[in-house]
């Protein structure tokens, strides 16, 4: 049979993210993916992140995952930005070998689930929750994470383990498309 390629990380056997209870504030990991190439965005959306929060967060966590290659130095930049603002800011460096587009986001995502989890069973991390994005497809409005808080709060009243969102694709005369 042909072998399977697997992450070099840590085994995570059984090991689920512990859900939060009803009636506790849910800790959210903000994990924003980036690579050399966007780098310099990613420190731009920070300080626009930053600046559109009033006071610093201890519910919300900050998470940069950067791509195989990226300067530590750049990425330091950014959790200092963010440092401002929530109480856990930290880098993650991904291992992966992947290049070039989806295979390289896409390997950097599982990558950076994987090593979330083991943060989380370390006890290095709080949230139970992440979002990750691209400095190039997010959204933002003032009240962007109290809405993202309670999204996050109604699936957990459902029972959900995961929220996700639907893409919209726009065709040339501006109609919306599933």
């Amino acid at each position: 049979s042909p072998r399977r390629w697997t992450p070099n990380l840590p085994r995570l056997r059984g090991h689920r993210w512990t859900r939060w209870t009803h009636g506790l504030s849910p800790v959210i990991a903000l994990t924003l993916q980036c690579w050399e190439g966007d780098i310099a965005d990613a420190e731009q959306l920070t300080q626009l992140i930053a600046d559109i929060e009033p006071e610093r967060r201890s519910d919300v966590e900050f998470i940069l995952s950067i791509r195989r290659g990226t300067e530590i130095k750049h990425a330091q930049t950014i959790i200092n930005i963010a440092k401002e603002k929530f109480a856990v800011a930290r880098i993650l460096q991904c291992k992966g070998f992947a290049t070039g587009w989806p295979a390289s986001p896409n390997t950097m995502w599982l990558e950076t689930q994987m090593r979330l989890s083991v943060l989380k069973r370390d006890g290095k991390i709080q949230a139970n929750w992440a979002l990750t994005f691209e400095p190039d497809c997010i959204l933002l409005r003032p009240d962007w994470i109290a809405l993202l808080q309670g999204d996050v709060n109604q699936a957990n009243q459902l029972g959900k383990d995961v929220v996700g969102h639907a893409h919209y694709f726009v065709d040339q005369k501006n109609r919306m498309i599933d």
